[in-house]
């Protein structure tokens, strides 16, 4: 009477783990990747919210007058984030605006570098 074996030996298992080791290997760099993509998309998104008001306001106001305060763009304070502060810079009337987002220290943030964003009175806005 023949017995017939069930499981895997120790070699294929050892196999198993090696290919998934490998595979693993070549996605989690592109893992990280995206993940501090993921967050430069934050600023990205909030910046760009911040130029549609501050258009909104030149609209109102005239042209080439920018927003100099956050209260003008309707925050009491400057909408900062748990991974990211902003600070506004509004130069003389006819000139840019400039806001930028910088990484808060102790977040996956802290070595990304500043994301800022120009207008012009021209229309021109500037973001990575």
């Amino acid at each position: 009477m023949s017995r017939k074996k069930k499981g895997f030996t120790l070699l294929e298992l050892m196999v198993v783990v090696i290919i998934l080791g490998v595979m693993a290997s070549f996605a989690l760099p592109r893992f990280m990747t995206a993940r501090s993509a993921g967050y430069s998309v934050e600023a990205i998104t909030t910046l760009k919210i911040l130029k549609d008001i501050a258009w909104a306001y030149t609209v109102k106001f005239g042209e080439g007058v920018w927003p100099t305060t956050w209260t003008n763009f309707g925050y009491p304070a400057a909408p900062n984030t748990a991974m990211w502060t902003y600070a506004l810079t509004s130069t003389t009337a006819g000139g840019n605006l400039v806001i930028t987002a910088s990484g808060i220290t102790g977040t996956p943030t802290e070595d990304s570098q500043n994301v800022v964003l120009t207008v012009t009175p021209l229309g021109v806005t500037t973001l990575p």
